[in-house]
């Protein structure tokens, strides 16, 4: 695909902005969807229109997360998202090992260290920071045990009880709930992060002297048989320790000079100094290193990233590269969201490399791919009955045309078919009966045309003499369309193409209407702004250097 057509689709959907604070009472309403490049890639996020709430990540990338956990018995990864800009909210996902069918666990709370049970069928985690939950791998059945916990909890062998940290003490409380059990006084020291071995016959823990320096010490479950295994400190306010799948060996996170931070590991027994597996990086780890289970593949997190390296050391590499989202729309009912989802594979012009339709559950969950070219399609538009898709391709797109293919397809993934050649930005009647889109085939300037689903009856709505005309969208009572022009500014005109007027002097094209037909979503100078039809007033509602509101329900 061309540049034009990249650049068409990443104006209408790709930036995020925090809602403006003391916006009137009687503002706009509903939910805005927004695409954003704020956490270092170009995610999915909402919030509500009318301000007051924090931007919510509705996709985590499927390579950002932190304090990864690895399950032999569930084939799959757990690991917690960071899923609101600007606040500590986290959410526990899953996903298998290479980082593929990810799935949301939790929701809308602060939860954090998963640790999966011995059999993989529960996952305990800690909430808000000092509850222990407890739930089954796929989210559901989730129970509070207890209050009051510092550490990540770690099973025990049998899967019976859990053990955790709290107040510089060592505990483990049954699954099903109850009184909790201290677990002695191994050493006249500050206690946390306990982690029992893959027999359950040991705990390994942190422990910290009162001038702050911590190092790692294992001991026999019933707390006698203390074995020191570091003794230059570093550990400090840092991460649990893991156990190699054998028991032989333990890894663990140390600060090292210049206030950085790499992963060793340490033979169980005691025997041997500390190897230094990875190289400090830029930037923090998140959480705990963890073991595949087979115990070759080390995994851990930095930069709210997922990464794997060698258990013998070497080079680190992400566990699968960033996704980048761009062009997100509703479906009518509100239920699942439409979006062109650029992945790992040759370059596109989009530099993300190749870009497909995807379709996701409105909260984010459930991804599904509904196309599969070495093109690049962009720009998904629902059908009013959410049947089917219509959408943007370069795959027949010679190398000196400017604007691609429209396409549409069920949204079962079955009956593609090619409306119209040199065309981009689809958008629906509320009836279904037509198709508005941007018509670049001819000699003349690009205006707006429309065509029927079937992909006949294809009429010119503005002429193209005057000045370029794109990015149509229709009202939701199915009389109007807005549009822009090249020129600048925000235009409306009735449905069959007549009675066009200007309703904002600045503006791009793809202004989005608000769900009672009332206003006009515009954007200009890296903003947002919601526009009253019928004063002609504007209010900013979210402005982002990084990306833009792509839908408005």
């Amino acid at each position: 695909m061309t540049a034009r057509v990249a650049i068409a689709s990443v104006a209408a959907a790709a930036s995020v902005v925090a809602i403006a604070a003391g916006a009137p009472a009687a503002g706009p309403t509903g939910t805005f969807l927004i695409t954003s490049g704020r956490d270092g890639a170009s995610y999915l996020y909402t919030t509500s229109a009318a301000g007051g709430r924090p931007l919510r990540r509705l996709t985590p990338g499927f390579a950002s997360g932190s304090e990864p956990a690895w399950s032999a018995k569930a084939g799959r990864i757990a690991f917690s998202v960071f899923t609101e800009a600007g606040t500590e909210t986290q959410e526990i996902w899953t996903s298998t090992p290479s980082g593929g069918s990810p799935r949301r666990l939790t929701e809308g709370k602060n939860d954090e260290n998963p640790s999966w049970s011995p059999n993989g069928r529960l996952i305990a985690f800690v909430r808000n920071r000092f509850q222990l939950w407890v739930m089954r791998a796929d989210g559901t059945g989730q129970r509070k045990l207890l209050y009051g916990v510092s550490d990540a909890p770690s099973w025990t062998h049998d899967g019976k009880r859990i053990v955790y940290g709290n107040n510089s003490f060592l505990f483990s409380v049954s699954t099903a709930g109850g009184r909790p059990k201290r677990l002695g006084n191994p050493v006249p020291q500050r206690r946390f992060d306990p982690v029992v071995s893959p027999d359950g016959t040991r705990i390994a823990f942190i422990a910290a002297k009162a001038t702050g320096n911590a190092d790692l010490f294992v001991m026999r479950s019933d707390t006698t048989g203390v074995v020191r295994l570091t003794r230059s400190g570093g550990l400090e306010g840092l991460v649990p320790p893991a156990w190699s799948p054998n028991g032989e060996t333990l890894l663990f996170v140390r600060r090292v000079p210049q206030g950085r931070e790499a992963i060793f590991a340490v033979r169980a027994d005691g025997n041997g100094a500390p190897r230094q597996l990875s190289h400090p990086g830029k930037r923090q780890l998140d959480g705990r290193a963890t073991w595949s289970p087979s115990g070759s593949t080390i995994l851990f997190a930095r930069g709210r990233q997922l990464w794997t390296m060698p258990a013998r050391g070497g080079s680190a590499r992400l566990l699968r590269p960033v996704l980048f989202y761009f062009g997100p729309r509703y479906s009518r009912d509100g239920s699942r969201i439409a979006v062109a989802r650029a992945g790992p594979g040759r370059k596109s012009v989009l530099g993300t490399g190749t870009t497909d339709i995807y379709v996701l559950a409105a909260n984010g969950s459930n991804p599904r791919k509904l196309t599969s070219n070495p093109a690049d399609d962009v720009q998904p538009a629902w059908s009013p009955d959410g049947k089917a898709i219509a959408f943007v391709s370069s795959r027949d797109q010679g190398p000196r045309e400017s604007y691609g293919s429209i396409f549409v397809v069920r949204t079962n993934g079955m009956g593609l078919r090619r409306l119209v050649s040199g065309a981009d930005t689809p958008d629906w009647s509320p009836d279904g009966k037509l198709i508005a889109y941007t018509d670049g085939a001819d000699d003349v300037a690009p205006h707006i045309a429309v065509i029927r689903r079937n992909g006949t009856g294809a009429k010119d709505l503005t002429t193209g003499d005057d000045d370029d005309a794109e990015g149509p969208a229709w009202s939701p009572d199915g009389t109007q369309i807005a549009f822009g022009r090249r020129r600048g500014g925000v235009y409306v005109m009735k449905a069959d193409g007549t009675v066009e007027h200007r309703v904002a002097k600045k503006g791009t094209f793809g202004a989005i209407w608000s769900p009672d037909g009332k206003a006009l979503l515009v954007r200009r100078a890296g903003a947002d702004y919601v526009l009253d039809l019928a004063t002609g007033t504007q209010t900013k509602v979210y402005e982002d250097p990084w990306g833009s509101v792509s839908d408005w329900r």
